[in-house]
C-alpha cells in the first residue's frame, strides 16, 4: 500500500487507541522506495479530529522543537481536507526497550545505567524548553538498533502525544481532573 502517494508501506507495526503505525519509506520521482525507513503513525477515522488529532499535532510540534540524538526525529506531519492525519517520524529499528527487555531478560547494570545517561539527557533538553513527557515507560523508549543485551544501546525518547508544555504551544491539553498515560507508570 502507498500513503498519500508518497509513502510505500513495508509493514504493520502496531495498533493502538488513536491509530496505527506502520514503517515505510518515502518514494522518489520514479517511484522506487528510498532509505531512511520511517514510521508513519495514521489516526483512525473516528480519532482524526478533536483530542487526538491535537495530541498528534502537540506531539509533531515538540518533536520538531527538541530535536535531540535521544529524541525521535519527526520527519513531518500531514493533515489536509479529506485525508486522515499522520505524523512521519524515523523508524526505529531495534524497536521498543519494553520489547528488549520482554526477549532479552534482565539487562546488566552497565547497560541500565548506560540506557538512562541517555534518557536523562533527552529529559533535560525536553525540560529546559518546558516539555513534561507525562508518559514515559520502556514501551516509548526506542533502541535506533538491536544489541546483545550486554552491550548498550542508543536509544530515542518517542511518543509525546501528551505532553505538558509550559508556555509556547499548548499549555492546556487535559482538563483538569482528566487523566491520560499510563497508570503503571504515572506518579503517584
Amino acid at each position: 500500500d502507498v500513503i498519500d502517494r508518497n509513502y510505500l508501506v513495508l509493514q504493520f507495526v502496531a495498533i493502538g487507541g488513536a491509530g496505527i503505525t506502520y514503517r515505510a519509506q518515502e518514494i522518489d520521482d520514479q517511484g522506487r522506495p528510498q532509505p531512511p525507513d520511517l514510521a508513519i503513525k495514521v489516526l483512525h477515522v473516528r480519532r482524526n479530529s478533536g483530542a487526538f488529532l491535537r495530541r498528534l499535532s502537540n506531539e509533531a510540534r515538540i518533536l520538531q522543537e527538541l530535536d535531540h540524538p535521544h529524541i525521535v526525529e519527526c520527519r513531518g506531519f500531514v493533515h489536509r481536507t479529506g485525508r486522515l492525519p499522520y505524523l512521519v517520524t524515523r523508524f526505529e529499528a531495534g524497536g521498543s526497550l519494553e520489547q528488549f527487555i520482554v526477549q532479552s531478560g534482565p539487562l546488566p547494570p552497565h547497560t541500565v545505567a548506560g540506557i538512562m545517561v541517555q534518557l536523562f539527557d533527552a529529559l533535560r533538553v525536553a525540560h529546559a524548553r518546558g516539555v513534561t513527557h507525562r508518559d514515559l515507560k520502556p514501551a516509548n523508549i526506542f533502541l535506533t538498533e538491536r544489541l546483545p543485551k550486554n552491550q548498550t544501546p542508543s536509544i530515542r525518547v518517542g511518543d509525546f502525544g501528551i505532553a505538558k508544555v509550559s508556555g509556547g504551544l499548548d499549555a492546556s491539553m487535559t482538563r483538569t481532573g482528566a487523566f491520560v498515560g499510563t497508570p503503571q507508570y504515572a506518579a503517584p
